[in-house]
Parts: structure tokens; C-alpha cells; sequence
């Protein structure tokens, strides 16, 4: 992003004339450094394979990939959609500078604003695929993708904001998408036949890259023949580039079909997911996702732990679960507490292995959030804690005292007759 912010910057230092000579220089110093890369990877060590492919017919290896139903409704739905990316592919650049007279500055910057939000994208999407599958995740997404691409189409010469906007969508949906269809294609690649693997791989690439190539050559002819077609609406001016944002985003609405064939064994409805995602506060919880992976300070990410946690979103979870293992202690400590605000079941078995690991440093925030949780599961633990050499262990299932309390005696002590010494600490009692 720095290298690519820096570059346009460069640029711009340029007089109009002299702007090849800058462009130039740029792809000499890229061409450079992708020496230097293949010299760094040259040196990788790779175990050497005996050449067993003479004899071998390749062109049926990339044919039978086709013959499995599922990998051929995946790579259709995907085909397809790579078309759609690819008729428009090629002309967000140009309309950038030759439509809406953006600087090479202003075009790197929106840029490094997409590549943020892609990377925020990779991070938020991940952790549900993980839960609830890739299937839904498009689901939800392909649609927002396909409006996004028609704002584009709504843009005018100085509409910065518009297209910042339309950057940072297309940066968490693309994300999301790409994301997504990951683990659909590795299902389906066999499990046995190293082989079989490669050649599955290597249809999918070869023909995703072929197809988004045609979408882009007949987006190219497409916009040659739409030149001179210029028309107004509500006063927007709509001409070539713009008819091809609009053509895009109608083609996206094709895959959005095309998915329902595509098969996810672990996969929830849509539906399910966005009732799971709209749980508590989203806009709570996606703030302080940003925050706590954009800041790099102790205090920061530890507000914004504590902070995920009462948004109570069960997004939140497994990304609090992880930062049990953080690096900072401070912030170790405010993700066992914001697991005990969250109210989710989910969090108590990661709460009792901390509670009941000698080495862990957060055993008394454990405890603490388990009594908040009120969940029966965790009675034996914390019935346990109460008799720890660590005073703080001792007391603090007291902290959610009541509901703790109640449970215990409910589901506890019914129908027994086991009797417990409780060293009741003074300042509660």
C-alpha cells in the first residue's frame, strides 16, 4: 500500500509530457524487485521428484475434474461470476483518470483505502465461514457486490466520496467472496490421489482465468462500440464506462442463482447466518473489531476486547476465544472478562480450561466470567475454585454472586446430599 501510495505521488511529480518517463522508471524499479523475489524464492529448497509425466495424456487430467458434478457447479457459479468481474474489470482505472479526473495520488490512495478494507474483510469473514460455511457467506454477499458495482456507475467527475465509498464496499465484500469459495473448492478435491488434486487445481485456474479473460476482451469491444453514446439521468451523465459498471452489476445477479445448485454440507441458510450476525450489536461489534486490529497499543486492544464482548454479538466469540492466547497480558485478561459478558454458552469450555490450567495467568478473570454466565456446566469448576490456594479464585465466582448462586442450588444441590465448606469472603457477606 506504502509502494503503491508512494508511486502515484511520484507520478504526479510528472509534467503530462513527461509522465512516461515517470511510468518508466515505476515499472523498472518493479521489474527489479521481481528479480529479487525470484532470487530469494530460488533458494527455497524443494524436494526433488522424479519426472514420471512422459507417456501421460495432461489435456484428460484438466477434462476430469468436469466429470465431478459438484466441482462442475462450483466452477460454473464461479465462471460465471468471473465474467460479470471481468467485463468491468479492466476500466475502474481508466474511469478513475479519464472520467472523473482523479490525480495518480487520489487513485493510489482510494486504493490503499480498498486493500484496508480488504484485509479487515479477510479478517471478519474468515471466522464465520469457520462457523457456518462458505454458502451463506455468498449468499449474503453477491447481491451487495452487485449494487456496488452499479454506484460506480453512478459516479461523476470530483465524486471522491462516492467512490471511497464504493472502494471500501467492494473491498469487504471481494474479500468475503474470495474468502468463501476457498474451502468449497478444497471439499471437493479428492482426498486420496495427489494427482488428482493437482489436475483439479489446475482446471479451476486455467478455466476462472479464461473466462475472466473473455469477460474483460468483450467488455473492451463493448465500451469501443458504446463510444459515443452519452445520455442524462436525474441530471447524472451516463456514457461507455458507466453502461459497463451497470452491465457488470446486472451480470452479478446471475452466479446468485447459479449458487443454489452448489452443494455445502456444513453450510446454515442465509437466513440463520444474518440472524446470528444482527445478534446484539453489529455496529458495536464491528467498530471494535476494526479497532483492536488496526491499534497497535496495550490499552486500545484491551477496551476494545472488553468492548467486543458487551456488544454480546456472537461474532465476537471465537475472536475473543483466540485473545485468551494474546500476547499482552492486560489484554488476556479483558477477553476472559468480555467472555463473560457476551452470555454465550460458547465461551465456557475455553473458560474452564483457563480456569483449570495451572500455567494460566487469567484464572481469576475465568472464574469471574464463568459466574457471570450462569451456565451449569461450569458449577463443578467453580464449586472447585472455592477451595484454590489463590485468594482471587476464591472470590471471584462471587462477582456474579446471584445468578451464580441460583444456578447453583438449582441444578447443583438437587437430589444430593455432597456437603462444601465455602470460605465466604468478608467484604460480600
Amino acid at each position: 500500500m506504502v509502494a503503491g501510495v508512494l508511486a502515484g505521488r511520484f507520478v504526479d511529480w510528472f509534467a503530462e509530457e513527461e509522465k512516461a518517463t515517470a511510468f518508466i522508471i515505476i515499472f523498472a524499479i518493479g521489474t527489479l524487485f521481481g528479480f529479487i523475489g525470484h532470487l530469494i524464492i530460488s533458494q527455497a529448497p524443494y524436494p526433488h521428484q522424479a519426472d514420471e509425466s512422459e507417456g501421460e495424456n495432461r489435456i484428460q487430467d484438466l477434462i476430469q475434474p468436469f466429470r465431478d458434478r459438484n466441482f462442475r457447479q462450483l466452477i460454473i457459479f464461479y465462471s460465471v461470476w468471473h465474467f460479470a468481474i471481468g467485463l468491468a474489470g479492466p476500466l475502474f482505472s481508466v474511469f478513475m483518470l479519464d472520467r472523473l479526473n482523479f490525480s495518480y495520488t487520489a487513485i493510489s490512495m482510494l486504493t490503499a483505502l480498498g486493500t484496508v478494507c480488504t484485509i479487515a474483510g479477510y479478517k471478519t469473514w474468515s471466522s464465520l465461514v469457520d462457523r457456518f460455511g462458505g454458502k451463506p457467506v455468498l449468499q449474503i454477499l453477491l447481491i451487495p457486490a452487485a449494487l456496488n458495482a452499479m454506484v460506480w456507475g453512478l459516479s461523476q467527475p470530483g465524486s471522491y466520496v462516492i467512490v471511497a465509498i464504493a472502494m471500501t464496499m467492494s473491498g469487504l465484500i471481494m474479500s468475503g467472496i474470495a474468502v468463501a469459495v476457498t474451502p468449497l473448492q478444497y471439499a471437493l478435491l479428492p482426498e486420496s490421489n495427489q494427482d488428482e488434486r493437482v489436475s483439479y487445481l489446475a482446471a479451476w485456474s486455467t478455466t476462472i482465468n479464461l473466462i475472466y479473460a473473455m469477460g474483460s476482451l468483450i467488455g473492451g469491444i463493448l465500451v469501443a462500440s458504446l463510444q459515443n453514446v452519452r445520455f442524462t439521468v436525474a441530471g447524472l451523465l451516463i456514457q461507455d464506462i458507466n453502461i459497463m459498471f451497470f452491465l457488470s452489476g446486472l451480470m452479478r445477479f446471475v452466479p446468485f442463482y447459479l449458487l443454489r445448485s452448489v452443494e455445502d454440507s456444513r453450510a446454515i441458510s442465509s437466513r440463520a447466518l444474518l440472524s446470528t450476525m444482527f445478534r446484539g450489536n453489529l455496529l458495536s461489534y464491528a467498530f471494535h473489531n476494526i479497532m483492536f486490529n488496526l491499534t497497535t497499543a496495550e490499552d486500545r486492544r484491551a477496551k476494545a476486547t472488553f468492548a467486543l464482548g458487551k456488544s454480546r454479538n456472537p461474532l465476537a466469540i471465537d475472536h475473543l476465544i483466540q485473545t485468551l492466547s494474546d500476547a499482552s497480558p492486560k489484554v488476556r485478561r479483558e477477553a476472559a472478562r468480555a467472555l463473560g459478558e457476551t452470555g454465550s454458552e460458547e465461551a465456557v469450555d475455553s473458560l474452564i480450561k483457563e480456569l483449570e490450567s495451572g500455567a494460566s495467568d487469567i484464572r481469576s478473570e475465568a472464574a469471574e466470567a464463568l459466574g457471570r454466565l450462569n451456565h451449569a456446566k461450569a458449577i463443578d469448576p467453580l464449586v472447585e475454585a472455592l477451595e484454590d490456594e489463590d485468594a482471587r479464585c476464591r472470590s471471584a465466582p462471587f462477582t456474579g454472586w446471584d445468578k451464580w448462586a441460583a444456578t447453583m442450588s438449582r441444578n447443583y444441590f438437587s437430589g444430593t446430599s455432597r456437603t462444601i465448606s465455602i470460605r465466604r469472603p468478608s467484604r460480600l457477606w
